[in-house]
């Protein structure tokens, strides 16, 4: 695992041996009509749907860097947006874009809905989203009746079958 690129992503770490234990995966992935009841059932929020806290932010960033302009730090995601030529790959924020407003519910932007795709998978999902949705879907599985469960991921999450 790593990066191999001359000029590699600045998180990017040099190339190096990773071990992957078992783990167990859905068959398949988590739609939007099973993250909508999730949403419901909970009132959970997901962190592209959060207010950007600008205190919180600035612990992932350089120290003195200057705090964006206020309409800078509203929620949303990265949109897939592909170029109209062939472009490098270096660099990913030529297909890749910020837009205001997008979230699972809004996968575009704030101007598109998820109505007609309950069956699409969920997009615009953070790790923190996911282990939220774990949790309660083990939960509720578990409830569910007998059965065993299963380590998801190393997460501690379980699922029982």
């Amino acid at each position: 695992m790593g990066a191999t690129e001359e000029k590699p992503d600045a998180n990017a770490q040099a190339p190096h041996p990773v071990k992957v234990n078992a783990f167990w995966i859905d068959e398949t992935e988590v739609t939007n009509v099973q993250f909508k009841k999730f949403a419901a059932e909970t009132g959970y929020v997901t962190v592209a749907e959060r207010k950007i806290d600008w205190e919180e932010l600035k612990k992932q960033v350089p120290p003195d860097t200057p705090k964006p302009p206020d309409d800078m730090l509203q929620p949303g995601s990265m949109v897939f947006s592909p170029p109209g030529a062939p472009v490098l790959l270096d660099d990913y924020s030529q297909w890749w874009s910020w837009v205001k407003g997008a979230d699972w519910k809004h996968p575009q932007g704030p101007n598109s809905t998820i109505k007609g795709k309950d069956n699409y998978p969920v997009v615009h999902i953070s790790w923190d989203d996911a282990m939220a949705y774990c949790k309660w879907s083990s939960l509720r599985w578990i409830s569910s009746g007998p059965g065993f469960g299963m380590p998801l991921a190393g997460t501690g999450c379980s699922r029982s079958i």
